[in-house]
């Protein structure tokens, strides 16, 4: 049943649908702005966590959507947030109109909204490109913090969320253990690998094949291997999909310490290039560039666990 009116939030107009809620645009007339109000269809799985939902509500920032409540409406939970006017980077990525040389600024704004979650100690838990909205600015937004549909999915057998969302999760989500932050770095490490090779480093026909590759498969990244810069790319990839969460990085501050580094490797990389084209080919940028990727290996090769 569609929505009229909750509280001081009314004017409810529907965009969206999945098998897993319904997705509302709504006006909140105490604020005098436009919402998002998603109405999360009945379950068990979702009732239970209530209380952790009402955890992410007021945490703001640039690159995060605010949660502004969580209602109980009839038999269903209502989550109020930011209306976003974006693209998710799912769209982006069926129509390849999200290009490789943007990774990095992606992922540095994911790591910053990030930051804001994992201090309160808080998992996003449902990181996925159709959950990243791009605005026409290039600002990543991320979104349904909190909503993972895979809370104890393994006790509930009835319940079935879309085959996309399995391609995203970590192992430790599969076995029902403790979700920690680190479960967000190896979704980022799923959907970086994607925008590098244009695939999903695990597949399978169906989702018990998928799961059973995020378990024990370890991905490729031979491809990479082209050049010192990509090898990086590489070795950043295998730290974010490490198996156990105690080989991926250690917090946000040390994942966001690392795309830095690897941002001014690959603007070193750049400005060599084009000097490279000059006459004058200065020899310092291509000292500066080498430098700066060995230090980068070399870090990144100690932080990995033997």
């Amino acid at each position: 049943m569609d929505i009229k009116k909750i509280n001081q939030y009314e004017a409810f107009h529907k965009i969206g649908e999945s098998g897993l809620s319904v997705i509302y645009k709504a006006y909140d007339t105490e604020k005098q702005i436009q919402v998002s109000v998603k109405q999360l269809k009945p379950s068990d799985a979702v009732k239970r966590d209530l209380h952790k939902l009402k955890a992410y509500i007021g945490l703001e920032h640039p690159n995060l959507c605010t949660v502004h409540s969580v209602e109980e409406h009839e038999e269903s939970i209502v989550v109020v947030s930011d209306y976003i006017d974006g693209t998710s980077l799912q769209k982006l990525l069926v129509n390849s109109e999200f290009h490789e040389e943007n990774l990095l600024d992606l992922l540095l704004q994911i790591s910053n909204a990030l930051s804001v979650l994992h201090k309160k100690n808080l998992p996003h838990g449902n990181l996925k490109p159709s959950n990243i909205l791009i605005t026409k600015n290039s600002q990543a937004i991320l979104t349904d913090a909190g909503l993972s549909p895979f809370e104890n999915f393994q006790n509930s057998p009835e319940f079935i969320a879309p085959y996309e969302a399995y391609h995203y999760l970590s192992p430790e989500q599969i076995k029902n253990e403790a979700v920690g932050c680190q479960t967000d770095f190896f979704a980022i490490g799923v959907i970086a690998y994607r925008i590098l090779f244009g695939r999903l480093p695990f597949d399978g026909k169906n989702e018990d094949e998928l799961i059973k590759s995020i378990l024990f498969y370890q991905p490729q990244f031979s491809e990479l291997n082209s050049d010192s810069f990509h090898r990086i790319n590489a070795l950043l990839l295998g730290k974010l999909l490490a198996k156990d969460q105690k080989d991926r990085f250690v917090n946000t501050f040390e994942l966001k310490a690392t795309l830095q580094e690897i941002k001014l490797i690959e603007q070193n990389n750049k400005e060599f290039l084009y000097y490279e084209q000059t006459p004058s080919n200065p020899r310092k940028y291509l000292t500066l560039s080498v430098l700066a990727v060995l230090v980068a290996i070399l870090w990144l090769v100690a932080s990995i666990p033997h």
